[in-house]
């Protein structure tokens, strides 16, 4: 068994294993290759394997391609080295693609017809074989009954797209497999295991998110007042020849740019002020809206008192209505963002009750430091 504490600390694991299970199969290292986890050079050059190894170099030779394809899968009842082969078939798949052949690509299709479907239905292979297996056969692998490992890793290398609630899909199960590594035993899985974690990562996260929750975000929003005590408001220069500087949030829109600021970097794909479809007269815009989660988070500012928390609970009621309305934004996860500068904070909770009460998905309220209100 293996102690892990998160998925970075998992990943680790992988790549120990993958290094140690790594030159057993020649496919195996070329397609590890192939995902760019090893620099290390393939070589066979028996046909199948070379042929294979070339795919996933974007390589193809037709000559050997053609009399791969004319043998049989099996002799005197024996199956041949590639009959349960998926990684290798893969590989020949992808060389036979880049070839552009249609005269080629006929023949490997009339190939794999003749052994890889009876081995699909012999039931050799396990679920994500089995993907694998369609993938090569051509056949419809976009059901939710798939290997989201496989899916994933079709997708991130262009070879199959996904669409997004699909790929939503996938991204959830594929955690649910992740994070089970006493039961992966298989290189070339835990290859493809590394291999979509990565761009996974790098989609949702250019800082570690750890595949972050609508519950990680209100956690992350609520702690931005624990660094406010090192809000710059300088009453004096700090340095020789500098200026006293103080770092004003006199708006809504200084408020949104502070949280882009704070989320950009979690979440690259993160937008500001978007328009959303027109309802009636009306133009709604959200103020921060994260693809990654599907979510808007709508700010408000207090300026004064004069801005009562009953205007701002009306103002966020008449705000989920209009982007409720939207067919694609109805489903979209709410989460009501308040900078105070009154620092009202014996209000602040029957506030939050209130949001709640509309169905938000959150509501956080932050004060602003006491350095600002002082001035």
């Amino acid at each position: 068994m293996v102690s892990v504490n998160n998925n970075y600390h998992i990943k680790e694991y992988l790549n120990e294993k993958l290094v140690q299970g790594c030159g057993t199969n020649t496919n195996v290292d070329a397609f590890v290759k192939y995902l760019g986890l090893s620099t290390q050079n393939v070589f066979n050059d028996t046909d199948f394997y070379e042929c294979a190894i070339n795919g996933f170099n974007g390589i193809c030779n037709q000559e050997k391609l053609s009399r791969l394809f004319k043998c049989a899968a099996e002799i005197d009842g024996v199956p041949m080295p590639w009959y349960y082969d998926v990684i290798g078939l893969l590989g020949i798949k992808l060389a036979v693609v880049a070839s552009k052949n249609d005269i080629l690509i006929g023949a490997f299709n009339s190939w794999i017809e003749n052994f890889l479907r009876f081995a699909v239905k012999k039931q050799k292979f396990n679920l994500h074989e089995e993907t694998l297996a369609k993938f090569v056969l051509s056949e419809d692998v976009s059901n939710k009954v798939s290997s989201p490992v496989v899916l994933l890793l079709l997708h991130y290398k262009g070879l199959y797209e996904l669409q997004p609630d699909l790929k939503d899909f996938c991204i959830a199960e594929f955690w649910k497999i992740y994070t089970k590594v006493e039961d992966i035993s298989s290189v070339w899985l835990m290859a493809a295991l590394i291999y979509v974690f990565n761009n996974i990562s790098e989609e949702q996260a250019t800082v570690p998110a750890n595949n972050w929750s609508l519950e990680n975000l209100i956690s992350f929003l609520e702690k931005i007042s624990v660094g406010l005590n090192c809000w710059t408001w300088e009453e004096k220069p700090k340095t020789r020849n500098s200026t006293p500087v103080k770092w004003l949030i006199e708006n809504e829109y200084h408020v949104q740019n502070l949280l882009y600021v704070l989320l950009a970097p979690i979440f690259p794909r993160i937008k500001k002020e978007i328009n959303l479809p027109q309802q009636g007269h009306k133009n709604p815009r959200a103020d921060i809206y994260i693809p990654e989660l599907h979510l808007i988070i709508e700010v408000k500012y207090r300026k004064d008192k004069a801005k009562t928390f009953a205007d701002l609970t009306e103002e966020l009621a008449a705000d989920k209505t209009l982007y409720t309305a939207s067919e694609e934004y109805e489903k979209c996860k709410l989460v009501a963002f308040l900078w105070d500068n009154q620092a009202s904070t014996e209000e602040h909770q029957k506030f939050k009750n209130g949001i709640d009460g509309l169905k938000f998905d959150g509501c956080v309220v932050v004060s602003s430091p006491s350095c600002m209100r002082s001035s």
